[in-house]
């Protein structure tokens, strides 16, 4: 479980007392560039001047980053993450800097760009939708949302034939899940049923999770969280990008 500073409604000097005593207890700091008495920037200056190197200091504000970017920069802040704090940008914010790893892959993925591409994302939870929203938007592609699996299927039926080039479908949801979702398209009477990629996904990750989704027709299948690598990889693959 990774740790993150926050001190609610209380400024530079607490932050700083803090941090002098017990620095290892945070992995990332968050600071607003508006404060009373003290403004982020030189908050940061401050942080910088106790933390080591390695401890990301991002800084949250309402206005334009262009607005402080230059001095933000100078004392070194990390990132930034804008306001109003949205669950998705403020834990791609977040994520960036915990795990550079992955968000190395994520940058390697927005090499691949698929240039308005429409994709049918079949997801119930609102925090998951976002994110995947959020990220794959980066990469040039256009996301419409079905709260359930049957919104998908009409969703789906709706639209004009290649209006979708492919369909993330979560497993389980309420109403109608994935698979059932995914066994209707394919039976449709449209020449695109057969052939639009659909890819399952899903927190179960064992092997007869794979083999049920394949079985419901499903062309790939991939786990939460989203590796949003793999995905984009599985995206160019059966979408022939």
């Amino acid at each position: 479980r990774q740790r993150q500073m926050c001190i609610r409604d209380r400024g530079c000097n607490d932050a700083l007392e803090i941090l002098q005593h017990d620095l290892e207890r945070f992995d990332i700091i968050l600071v607003d560039w508006r404060m009373p008495d003290i403004d982020g920037i030189e908050t940061v200056r401050r942080i910088k001047t106790l933390t080591n190197k390695l401890t990301p200091v991002v800084l949250i504000s309402a206005y334009d980053w262009s607005d402080c970017e230059a001095k933000a920069k100078d004392v070194g802040v990390d990132g930034f993450i804008p306001k109003p704090l949205f669950k998705s940008t403020l834990f791609y914010g977040i994520h960036q800097h915990l795990f550079h790893d992955e968000h190395k892959k994520s940058s390697e993925s927005n090499t691949v760009h698929f240039y308005g591409e429409r994709i049918l994302l079949a997801e119930d939870n609102a925090l998951n939708s976002e994110i995947a929203i959020t990220l794959l938007s980066e990469v040039g592609l256009e996301l419409e949302l079905a709260e359930n699996g049957k919104i998908c299927v009409e969703k789906f039926q709706n639209s004009p034939e290649n209006y979708y080039k492919a369909i993330l479908m979560d497993v389980r949801m309420p109403v109608m899940n994935g698979y059932e979702a995914t066994k209707t398209i394919r039976k449709l009477d449209r020449t695109d049923a057969a052939s639009i990629p659909i890819i399952a996904m899903t927190a179960d990750a064992f092997a007869e999770d794979v083999v049920n989704a394949k079985q419901a027709g499903m062309n790939a299948h991939i786990s939460k969280p989203l590796d949003i690598h793999a995905l984009v990889q599985l995206l160019k693959k059966y979408m022939n990008i």
